[in-house]
């Protein structure tokens, strides 16, 4: 690991942090306080930090280690990685939670985080390109 490592590391976390408020702040916070049960009136903020990190340094991993280094390159790779984590976590939820009413939260779930993790992906490649 390297400072590049880290740098990307942080700049997917900040796009992570707002594209979800985007997406899930604002766009469909109505579809899923309909949809899901539970959840915080207000975000455990250090949580939501390590997490988006953590998400961050996926993509820096994945997209560091590939060819991606422009927007759209990074966008398909990390897009592809986005369904993979959306497929596991949200049926994973589904699976052992009351989260979600029905399979339908989980699927649009699955595409947020998709669309989310392009990106997210799309701007971490770019800037990857730029050194």
């Amino acid at each position: 690991m390297d400072s590049n490592f880290f740098k990307h590391t942080l700049i997917g976390a900040v796009a992570f942090v707002v594209l979800g408020y985007l997406i899930y702040g604002l766009a469909l916070m109505g579809y899923f306080a309909e949809n899901t049960t539970g959840g915080q009136e207000t975000p455990v903020w250090w949580a939501l930090a390590v997490s988006q990190i953590g998400l961050g340094a996926i993509l820096a991993t994945v997209l560091g280690a590939g060819s991606a280094r422009d927007f759209a390159s990074g966008a398909k790779a990390a897009g592809m990685v986005g369904i993979m984590y959306g497929l596991a976590v949200s049926f994973d939820l589904l699976a052992t939670t009351t989260m979600f009413n029905s399979t339908t939260p989980a699927v649009v779930m699955v595409l947020t985080e998709a669309v989310r993790f392009a990106v997210a992906g799309g701007i971490v490649a770019m800037m990857m390109g730029k050194e």
